[in-house]
């Protein structure tokens, strides 16, 4: 599977070079045939062995790969979906960060305050806009907002 899901991102990739914004509904169809093969094929084998307890980690993987078929596929149907969660998971981190350090936030309202600010300046670095940036217009009162979201009047 692994090997499987790396060589769909190869092929994401090489369409996105080349400038295209999906892939052909051939190779859709065939990538998730191939897909849904490789989780029969898993769940044979699973099957194959003498009883496996009920908590038994693959198992518990082979179900979350199925229940979330289109979540997996989801970067080979809509481009603009990274292949990893590797950007939520850093968006996270400073939370965790803060409360490994503190304990806790003294407050919800300076809980709420620190995920605004964090949100606002994650959203903006993503967009290309440096931090320093974003905090000066947000102070001159004129936050910055991505191009895909309208402006408050």
């Amino acid at each position: 599977m692994r090997h499987f899901l790396c060589h769909v991102k190869h092929v994401v990739d090489r369409a996105v070079t080349e400038g295209r914004t999906d892939l052909s509904a051939e190779q859709d169809a065939w990538f998730t045939h191939r897909y849904e093969g490789l989780l029969a094929q898993a769940d044979d084998e699973l099957n194959a062995t003498p009883h496996p307890p009920t908590r038994y980690p693959p198992a518990n993987l082979l179900r979350r790969l199925h229940d979330g078929q289109n979540a997996v596929l989801a970067f080979m149907r809509d481009f603009r979906v990274p292949f990893d969660n590797n950007l939520a998971e850093r968006d996270i981190r400073m939370v965790k960060l803060q409360q490994k350090i503190s304990g806790t936030f003294r407050s919800v309202a300076g809980a709420h305050a620190f995920c605004a600010l964090r949100g606002y300046l994650s959203t903006a670095r993503k967009n290309g806009v440096a931090a320093l940036s974003a905090l000066t217009l947000a102070l001159q009162g004129i936050p910055f907002f991505p191009a895909c979201v309208a402006t408050p009047e």
